[in-house]
């Protein structure tokens, strides 16, 4: 019944049926860039530097820090005993008991996502992660690191990745494209947005909802053979 936002400094935790917030974590002065869930009590929080931190929800406590060299991007939970963080040219793998990485994805021939705050790294199953690389999709074994595929036909830079089924994802830049993961190839094209993609939701099995930069909300039909995006609304 508990959901949390970030801000510069500080998470809240909401009783999402009342509305009320029953908990306010207080960190440094930094820009709290992104967080996720661990359970039902505990929350990871990606501090706008180099570190990570483990909160209890309830009492407001850091229950751990884990830093690293490079500052980082974006943070997913893999399973219960392990998560993973993204930063320029490298993915960490982290077990919740330990203070260091236990396992290193490096890239460091292409350039990663430098747009802090936006979702560039999802789990596709549980062995394979997607994680932006500037304009390109990386498809990744998490076992031994190994580039399974990449996938290209974005201009612009990557900014948010969401599985959609078993074997589609779907990627925004300032256009929205599909992909099939078994074959490595692009589905589908939709165009609609001239500002960066910020955020893409599948809202069913037929549809997704983009939020752009350029101040549109719009609906996209997975299957639909029309290439517009339909607008849903604007906001400001």
């Amino acid at each position: 019944m508990s959901i949390a936002s970030r801000s510069v400094g500080e998470v809240k935790v909401w009783n999402y049926k009342s509305g009320n917030c029953f908990k306010t974590i207080t960190h440094q002065m930094f820009n709290i860039s992104s967080l996720t869930k661990l359970n039902s009590t505990q929350i990871i929080t990606v501090n706008g530097n180099k570190s990570l931190k483990k909160w209890d929800i309830y009492t407001g406590e850091c229950l751990k820090t884990f830093s690293q060299s490079s500052t980082i991007k974006s943070i997913i939970k893999l399973n219960r005993n392990q998560i993973a963080s993204s930063s320029d040219t490298e993915v960490l793998i982290w077990e919740l008991d330990k203070s260091k990485p236990i396992k290193i994805i490096s890239d460091n021939k292409i350039e990663h996502n430098r747009y802090n705050n936006f979702n560039n790294m999802i789990k596709i199953d549980k062995s394979k992660i997607a994680s932006s690389s500037y304009n390109n999709i990386i498809i990744s074994e998490l076992s031994n690191g190994n580039r399974l595929k990449t996938l290209k036909g974005h201009i612009e830079i990557v900014t948010c990745i969401i599985k959609v089924t078993n074997s589609i994802i779907a990627s925004g830049s300032i256009s929205i494209k599909t992909w099939d993961l078994n074959t490595g190839d692009c589905l589908k094209n939709f165009y609609g947005h001239y500002l960066a993609v910020r955020c893409l939701i599948k809202i069913n099995m037929m549809q997704m909802i983009s939020v752009s930069g350029d101040g549109k909300i719009k609906i996209l039909d997975i299957y639909d053979s029309n290439d517009e995006i339909e607008e849903m609304f604007m906001f400001n």
